[in-house]
């Protein structure tokens, strides 16, 4: 098994061996134990990066899917403004042909 030998403040070492002794574990299985956690957190903190990028990329591309659907209604609605506006203007070629009969 790989060691690694770590030299740490006196006050960090007070503060490990009193939380090693409330778990009844001894210091070297505590900073064992810290580490592999803090390596989980690292891990879980990267996957969950992952999950918010494919959250944004599924967002965004229901944004450019809405703004598709409001464009095309915003077209809609033009062409009903330009209707309703060409059926509120008289015409005048009916005039034209009441008035040659």
């Amino acid at each position: 098994m790989p060691t690694i030998h770590l030299s740490v403040p006196e006050a960090i070492y007070r503060d490990l061996r009193e939380v090693a002794g409330e778990y009844g574990v001894q210091i070297t299985d505590l900073v064992k134990i810290f580490i592999k956690e803090g390596l989980e957190r690292r891990f879980e903190g990267k996957r969950r990066a992952s999950g918010q990028e494919e959250r944004v990329e599924i967002l965004e591309g229901e944004i450019y899917r809405l703004k598709g659907a409001i464009e095309e209604l915003f077209r809609k609605i033009e062409e009903l403004t330009d209707r309703v506006e060409e059926l509120k203007t008289p015409s005048i070629e009916p005039e034209i042909i009441e008035e040659a009969h």
